[in-house]
Formats: structure tokens, sequence, C-alpha cells
């Protein structure tokens, strides 16, 4: 069981050692002009971590209050990762800081982590449901 969980195990992790390197300042990049690209990285790398975490669980519950409860579980437990990094980085982190606008980017790419999640899964099902009836 815990085998289908080791990709996210694994990101988790390097999400962790790359967030406790020692920090350097950097000018700011912008994407598109007012987007600062490590909130974007921030909200990429959360995003991919939810999926990870989600997608062991695509067949696991077969009630919807179970999978309701699951897939809340999954973002609550994101979202907390992410603040914990960010008190590790200002505790411990050399030449880092607490940023809210880095909690607010992990904890949105969390939440659409579980949208794209549930909407992929629809679609993938939809697709295998018209391909079973030819």
């Amino acid at each position: 069981m815990f085998f289908k969980y080791l990709p996210a195990v694994l990101w988790a992790a390097l999400i962790l050692i790359l967030s406790m390197m020692p920090g350097r300042h950097l000018p700011p990049l912008l994407w598109w002009g007012f987007i600062p690209v490590d909130k974007v990285g921030h909200f990429a790398v959360y995003f991919l971590l939810e999926v990870l975490m989600l997608w062991p669980t695509r067949k696991q519950y077969t009630q919807d209050v179970s999978r309701f409860n699951g897939r809340w579980g999954s973002v609550i437990l994101g979202m907390v990762y992410g603040v914990l990094i960010e008190i590790l980085q200002e505790t411990i982190g050399v030449n880092r800081a607490f940023e809210w606008a880095d909690v607010l980017a992990n904890s949105t790419g969390t939440c659409l982590g579980l949208v794209a999640f549930i909407y992929g899964i629809s679609f993938i099902q939809k697709k295998q449901l018209r391909c079973t009836e030819y």
C-alpha cells in the first residue's frame, strides 16, 4: 500500500530539500509582467504534489463520502505541509524567510491540483466508457 504513495513522498522530500537550501537574493523576475516567477514555481510544485497524493486514491474509495473526505484530507495535508515548510525556512533556514505569498501560492497549487485531478479523472472515465460502448 505504501508503495503507491512513494512518488508523492519522494516529491515532498524534494520540496523539503529544495526549500531548505540557502537562499540567494535574486532579482524579482516577473511572468506576464506582474506575477513573480518564484510564486509560479511554488504553485507548480504543490499542484504536482496534490496530483501525486491523489493519484493512488482514484480507485480506492467506492462511497462518495469516503472519496470526498480522502480528497479534502489530501488538500489539507498539502496546505499544512506548505505552511510547515515556510515555518522551517523562517526558523532554521539560511537566508530564508516565511512569506505569506508563498503560502498562498502553495495553497492555490494544492487546491487547483484537486480540481484538475477531479476533472481529469472524470474525463478519463467518460472516455473509457465511450470506448467500451462500441
